[in-house]
Order: C-alpha cells, then sequence, then structure tokens
C-alpha cells in the first residue's frame, strides 16, 4: 500500500466515515458534502498516479476528481458499501472510469482534430506562427497553413467575448481548466464545459465557412 494512502487512513477514521455515510443515505446533502470531500486528497494522489504524462497536460487531476465528487453525488443511492474502504473503493473505480474515459476522448480527439489543432494554436499566437510550420514545408505548404492560421483566427475573433477567452486561456496560455475557471471565476468543471461549447461553436463557424 503506497505511503500516501496509509497517512490518509491513518488520518480519516473508519467509525467518522461511517457516521456519515448513515446520514448521507438519510438524506443529508451536508453530510454528503462532508463525506467526499473527505477522500479529495486520496482521489487526488490516485488521479495523478494514474494519469499519463501527456493527458495532464490537457486534463487536470483537479478536474477529474471534481467530475468523480458530481457523479458520486448523483448515483450516490447506487453505493452499498458501509465503511471507509467500501466507500473509497467506490469512488476510486469512478475516478478510474473517468480516467479511461478521458483517455479515449483524448486519443479520438487527437486524430479526429490534428487538421485543426495546428492552426488553432497559430491563430491564438499569430506572431510566433513560425514553430507551428514544418522546416521542410514546401512554399505551397506554409502559404496554405498561414491562409488556414488565418481562417481559424478569423473564427475565433467572431466568437462571442467568452467563447474568445476560454479558447485563448486553454490553447495560447495553456492553462488548466482549473486556473481558467479562477480566470472567468467559476468552477473547474464550468469552465471545462464552456471550452467544449466554445470549441463546438468553432467547428460550426468553420464548416459553415463563416
Amino acid at each position: 500500500m503506497p505511503a500516501a494512502v496509509e497517512q490518509w487512513m491513518h488520518h480519516v477514521s473508519d467509525d467518522s466515515v461511517v457516521r456519515l455515510i448513515q446520514e448521507a443515505r438519510r438524506g443529508s446533502q451536508e453530510a454528503l458534502g462532508r463525506l467526499l470531500d473527505t477522500f479529495r486528497a486520496f482521489l487526488l494522489q490516485t488521479a495523478n498516479q494514474e494519469l499519463s504524462a501527456d493527458l495532464q497536460a490537457k486534463v487536470a487531476p483537479s478536474d477529474l476528481v471534481q467530475d468523480t465528487f458530481i457523479e458520486a453525488n448523483r448515483d450516490f443511492e447506487k453505493f452499498r458499501g458501509f465503511s471507509r474502504d467500501q466507500m473509497s473503493a467506490w469512488l476510486k473505480q469512478v475516478l478510474l472510469n473517468n480516467i479511461a474515459d478521458a483517455q479515449r476522448t483524448f486519443r479520438i480527439s487527437q486524430k479526429r482534430d490534428i487538421g485543426l489543432e495546428v492552426p488553432l494554436l497559430a491563430a491564438s499566437q499569430s506572431e510566433q506562427f513560425a514553430p507551428a510550420l514544418r522546416f521542410d514545408d514546401s512554399p505551397s505548404a506554409v502559404l496554405e497553413r498561414k491562409e488556414e492560421c488565418a481562417i481559424v483566427q478569423d473564427a475565433i475573433l467572431s466568437l462571442p467575448e467568452k467563447y474568445r477567452a476560454v479558447i485563448t486561456l486553454r490553447h495560447q496560455d495553456n492553462l488548466t481548466f482549473e486556473a481558467i475557471g479562477l480566470e472567468l471565476n467559476c468552477s473547474a468543471e464550468a469552465a471545462r464545459k464552456l471550452w467544449l461549447r466554445a470549441i463546438e461553436v468553432l467547428r460550426k463557424t468553420l464548416a459553415n465557412g463563416q
């Protein structure tokens, strides 16, 4: 058992978790919130261990933990355990499922959006366009890439201000959703959903040639 987990278990008594589980089952949202928060450090440690390095550049472990809490809050009635160990095992499985989903989404997104990613990044950093170009690009390829970037940049500028902001923070400043949430005065989950909507609107704008 990892030392961090042993330390966490030493500081979180089984009796206190059992009590919170019982109160949450009686309908106390406050108890459920305290119960979930008891496992935050444990889940963050697990997410940092299980999340691959390339995915950590795209998804913050804290975002996945927050997603896990949202699902656990929604599906708590499905939890049949009574102890700290059973609760930690249940939450860990929910977290691991979220990590697996994020991995699949990331891999699919890499393949699907490879044509958009370079011009999107370059358009948001137009003064630093050169690194987005390959050294062996032909003059026609360079021109085509620049034209793509110009189109994407125009499309970004046509978006509502909140969409422009979240795309810039994510793709130009390379911020996590937690950091974006702080910038936009919202939760990490709200920032992630805003970014997803912004990208979807951007794709539609580009598809429609607007």
